[in-house]
């Protein structure tokens, strides 16, 4: 990777207008997904969860570019540890999955990931993009509605009201589908 860009990421602050920004120069310089990529796959890196701020922005606007780089985030996101690193890529793989841009060799893989979130006690979004995760992928895997279900009632009471709200939708969406 590029030693010089590797330090711009770094010194990169949460700031919205800082993200953006370096958002921005990947809209005019698409080769630097590849870096930003490579980045945000070094466990090592302290400052992962910068890359990845990056490569969420970019997914939303456009999510073709990050499709491709999915297999090797993938592989190393159930071993993110930073909170912001595990909210950021879970929408990423939130956005990716319901354009159907996740290669359909990585739809297990993102199935796992996603139940891990559910199980784990992890912050609000990474729950969220979970459950729309398994809801996504529920027609493919139709073993996944049952754990869905049960995980989504589990200290429901202890929620946050938006992952309530997630799990109050979703939950009706699978009801109703059964009858």
């Amino acid at each position: 990777m590029n030693s010089a860009y590797y330090q711009h990421i770094c010194n990169g602050t949460a700031h919205a207008i800082a993200r953006q920004s370096r958002a921005n120069e990947v809209f005019h310089s698409p080769e630097l997904l590849a870096d930003l990529t490579q980045f945000a796959s070094d466990l090592a890196n302290p400052n992962i969860h910068k890359a990845l701020w990056i490569i969420e922005l970019i997914a939303l606007k456009k999510p073709a570019w990050v499709a491709p780089y999915l297999p090797q985030l993938l592989e190393v996101a159930p071993n993110y540890t930073h909170e912001s690193a595990k909210r950021a890529f879970s929408n990423t793989l939130a956005k990716l999955c319901l354009a159907n841009l996740n290669p359909e060799n990585c739809a297990e893989a993102t199935v796992e990931l996603a139940l891990q979130w559910l199980i784990q006690p992890e912050k609000t979004v990474p729950k969220v993009m979970a459950i729309r995760i398994l809801y996504h992928y529920h027609i493919q895997f139709p073993w996944v509605v049952e754990p869905l279900l049960e995980l989504m009632q589990k200290d429901f009471a202890m929620h946050s009201p938006g992952l309530k709200n997630t799990i109050r939708k979703i939950s009706m969406q699978l009801l109703h589908e059964r009858n």
